[in-house]
C-alpha cells in the first residue's frame, strides 16, 4: 500500500470518527433539551432565600462515594414511591434535615423508609430536607398540618441544628424561612461572568447525556474497584479515627469566644416549643429524637451534654416521648471495634443503611398507640 493510500485511508477513518462525534454531540443536545427530565439529577428547587423538592419527582443524587434514587410525591416529600392512604386518622409526620432526609441511602434503607414499607395502612410523611434546622421544621409543620393532620409528630433533633438555627436560617417578616446572607451570596455568584462559568452552564444544559454515561461509568468502575480492593486484602473494615466536627465538638471542647453556645440553645428551644404550642389546636403527641454523632460517643459530652439537652427540652414542650438513641448507639461502641463505620456512612455524623437500622428498631415501638 502507497503512502497516499495510507493518507487516505487514515483521512476517512479519521473522518468518520469526526462524523460520529459530531452526531452523538447533536444527538444529546437534543435528548438534554427535549427528552430528559430537568430534575434528572437532583429533586431540589432553589430560589435566592430557600429550597425544598420538587413535586413527583424521580432523580439521582450522590453523597459521599453512594449514588441513590430520590423519589417525592406530590408534596415534594421523599416516598418509596407507593400509594398512600386516604385514613388522615394514620398520619405521621418526620421531621429534620439530612439524617431523617436519608442522605447517601436509597429511601427504602433510611428509617422512614423501612417504617413505611413496613406498616400497611399507615402514612408516613418525611417533611426532612439536608441542613433544614427547627425554622423550617415549623414552617413545614405549619404548611402540611391543616391538611394531612398528623395523629403524631416525630422531630429529630441533631447536633447540627443548634448551630444552623442561629447562623443558617431565620424567619422573615412574613414568617418564612431564608437563609442568612444569601442575598450577599448569590450577589457575588451573579458576578462571576467567567468564560469557566458560561461554558460549564452551557455544557450541563446540553451534555446531559454525556454526563448521564459518564456518571453511571464512574459509578460500575467504583463498585467494581471497591469489590476487587476488599476481595485483595481480605477483611479491610478497620476502624478509622473519628472525625470531628465544628458543631460536634462543643460537647467537648470548650466553645470559641465567636460562638454563643447560651444564644444557639435559646434559638432552638424557642422553635421546638412553638412546635409544641401547636399540640392543642391540631390534637396530635410530640415526640423528640435524639442522635448522637460519632465524635459524641468516642469523646463525651463533659462541655455540654446533648443527651440532657434533649431531654429537658421534651420536659419544656410536654413531648410524648424522648426518643434517645444514645444509648443504642453507645452499646454498639463498646461492643463492635469497626462501630463508627458499621453504622456509620464513611464514618462521618450520617447513620448508614445499619445505623438507619438502629433507628427504626426504637422509632417503631412508638407507631402503634403509645
Amino acid at each position: 500500500m502507497t503512502i497516499k493510500m495510507q493518507r487516505t485511508k487514515a483521512w476517512i477513518i479519521l473522518s468518520k470518527i469526526t462524523f460520529y462525534f459530531i452526531l452523538f454531540f447533536i444527538t444529546d443536545i437534543f435528548f438534554s433539551n427535549f427528552i430528559l427530565k430537568k430534575d434528572y439529577f437532583s429533586c431540589y428547587k432553589t430560589s435566592e432565600n430557600f429550597y425544598y423538592l420538587r413535586n413527583n419527582c424521580k432523580a439521582y443524587e450522590r453523597y459521599a462515594s453512594n449514588s441513590y434514587k430520590v423519589i417525592t410525591n406530590n408534596f415534594g416529600m421523599r416516598v418509596l414511591g407507593k400509594k398512600i392512604s386516604n385514613d388522615n386518622k394514620n398520619n405521621f409526620f418526620f421531621v429534620g434535615d439530612s439524617q431523617v432526609y436519608g442522605i447517601g441511602l436509597e429511601y427504602e434503607d433510611t428509617f422512614v423508609g423501612m417504617l413505611e414499607k413496613n406498616y400497611e395502612g399507615l402514612n408516613f410523611y418525611n417533611l426532612a430536607v439536608s441542613s433544614y434546622s427547627p425554622t423550617v421544621y415549623l414552617y413545614q409543620i405549619n404548611k402540611f398540618i391543616k391538611l394531612l393532620r398528623p395523629k403524631k409528630i416525630f422531630v429529630l433533633i441533631d447536633l447540627g441544628d443548634i448551630y444552623e438555627e442561629t447562623y443558617r436560617w431565620k424567619r422573615s417578616f412574613d414568617n418564612t424561612p431564608v437563609l442568612i446572607d444569601s442575598k450577599e451570596e448569590s450577589n457575588k455568584i451573579s458576578k462571576d461572568k467567567s468564560f469557566l462559568k458560561t461554558f460549564k452552564k452551557f455544557k450541563d444544559k446540553n451534555f446531559k447525556g454525556s454526563q448521564i454515561i459518564s456518571f453511571h461509568f464512574r459509578e460500575t468502575f467504583r463498585t467494581f474497584k471497591e469489590k476487587f480492593f476488599l476481595f485483595k486484602n481480605g477483611k479491610f473494615n478497620l476502624q478509622k479515627k473519628i472525625i470531628s466536627t465544628e458543631v460536634g465538638k462543643i460537647t467537648y471542647q470548650k466553645m470559641s469566644k465567636n460562638k454563643d453556645i447560651n444564644l444557639m440553645k435559646i434559638n432552638l428551644e424557642n422553635k421546638i416549643l412553638e412546635i409544641s404550642n401547636l399540640k392543642q389546636k391540631y390534637n396530635f403527641d410530640l415526640y423528640l429524637i435524639s442522635l448522637p454523632y460519632p465524635e459524641t460517643l468516642e469523646y463525651g459530652q463533659n462541655e455540654f451534654n446533648w443527651e440532657n439537652f434533649v431531654l429537658d427540652l421534651c420536659n419544656k414542650s410536654l413531648c410524648k416521648k424522648n426518643i434517645n438513641l444514645f444509648p443504642n448507639f453507645l452499646n454498639r461502641k463498646n461492643e463492635e471495634i469497626d462501630w463508627a463505620n458499621k453504622y456509620f456512612i464513611n464514618n462521618d455524623f450520617h447513620p448508614n443503611k445499619n445505623g438507619h437500622y438502629l433507628i427504626y428498631n426504637e422509632v417503631k415501638k412508638y407507631i402503634i398507640d403509645n
